[in-house]
């Protein structure tokens, strides 16, 4: 497995690539941000930006649209790979969650900064 910052790294290139300057978006706190949290992580504070909303009301929560190709086009590799969630065996380790909320913390802070 990648360290955290690799993971997010890959994640924050792979939406650059769908969500262009999606680190801007002023729904996006990174304050406010909970990596165990469904519409606390990256994903679930840039789902009201999605123009989805006409058929996104059938779903349980923003991770479910992502997951099923809606808009992120996101499967469960990806996700854990580019840092936007852990492994299910894994989820009970809190830790690995304080540290990707950290990491996503700072890049989008970093990027903010830089611009």
């Amino acid at each position: 497995m990648s360290t955290i910052e690799e993971r997010v790294a890959r994640g924050a290139a792979w939406l650059d690539g769908k969500l262009p300057d999606w680190w801007q978006a002023l729904d996006l706190d990174p304050a406010k941000f909970d990596m165990a949290a469904g519409c606390g992580c990256v994903i679930g504070q840039l789902y009201p930006i999605v123009e989805y909303f006409d058929q996104a009301d059938h779903y349980d929560s923003p991770f479910d649209v992502a997951m099923d190709g809606a808009w992120l086009d996101l499967d469960w590799e990806t996700a854990v790979s580019h840092g936007f969630y852990v492994r299910l065996l894994e989820a009970e380790r809190a830790g690995e969650y304080d540290a990707l909320t950290a990491e996503w913390r700072r890049v989008i802070t970093e990027r903010r900064a830089a611009a």
